[in-house]
């Protein structure tokens, strides 16, 4: 909890003066860790930070028993079923936030197969955010990681930037891999399948890195809106989707213009 200094500071010095720079929050950072660049803690924590907020606008559950991003998850008991962890069909079928232009899967397909314009953020525009952030991150990882020798809290923090990187990239992957998995549905081409298969091979490779470290720092949990989660255990799940990539056969994408996805199974 007391690393949450800087979390706090922002939420209450930006409410009170939403003017502040940049450079005064880099400053409080310099005060509490003199042996680190203030500019690059500031970057790790700044591009870290963007990995949840991008990948909810494109997969969308309005509640946190609905939509986990740390693990893909929902609430397995959930009425209605359709719980736990997110494959890469329902990335295919999910919707993205409510008013936040983003195209979800179904509707990008639809406009790219129909040649009509993209006129809202796409599917892999938001995985291209998504390394973005990832690579900004690991970009000054190691410069802080020398400089948090005997400083514990920038240890911590530097670890949480490491595996939210990693994260972003899983997220990355896993969406491209869905794309390409959609265009195979709808045309049946070969290549797509095959994009597919090495992206959700990557989402893999990527996950495994993210519960090292983050499995390394935190231990499973249960968690009162969630169940049980445990990341190293999801990886199972992850591998998951590459079988599922596999099986697929053209024309299963159900696309009914209601937009379940995240929402699906929370219906009375």
């Amino acid at each position: 909890m007391e690393k949450q200094w800087y979390s706090f500071s922002m939420w209450g010095r930006l409410a009170y003066d939403p003017t502040l720079p940049d450079s005064h929050f880099e400053r409080l950072l310099a005060a509490q860790h003199p042996k680190a660049s203030s500019a690059s803690l500031f970057t790790a924590l700044q591009s870290a930070s963007q990995v949840m907020p991008l990948i909810t606008r494109f997969f969308w559950g309005d509640i946190d028993l609905k939509w986990f991003p740390e693990a893909c998850w929902s609430h397995p008991g959930r009425k209605g079923g359709g719980g736990g962890f997110y494959t890469v069909q329902q990335f295919m079928e999910g919707s993205a936030m409510p008013g936040a232009e983003v195209l979800c899967i179904r509707d990008w397909r639809k406009r790219l197969l129909s040649r009509e314009p993209m006129l809202e953020t796409t599917p892999l525009q938001i995985a291209e955010q998504l390394e973005g952030a990832a690579s900004q991150t690991f970009a000054v990882l190691d410069s802080l990681r020398e400089a948090a020798k005997g400083d514990s809290e920038l240890e911590k923090n530097v670890n949480d930037c490491e595996a939210l990187a990693w994260l972003g990239r899983y997220y990355a992957a896993k969406i491209r891999g869905a794309c390409a998995l959609a265009l195979f549905d709808g045309n049946g081409d070969a290549i797509e399948h095959t994009a597919a298969l090495r992206q959700l091979n990557e989402a893999l490779a990527h996950w495994k890195h993210y519960a090292a470290i983050r499995d390394a720092n935190y231990v499973p949990a249960l968690y009162n809106r969630l169940g049980y989660v445990d990341i190293t255990a999801l990886t199972e799940k992850v591998a998951g989707d590459v079988e599922i990539a596999k099986q697929w056969k053209p024309g299963n994408l159900e696309d009914d213009g209601k937009r379940a996805g995240a929402e699906k199974g929370f219906r009375k």
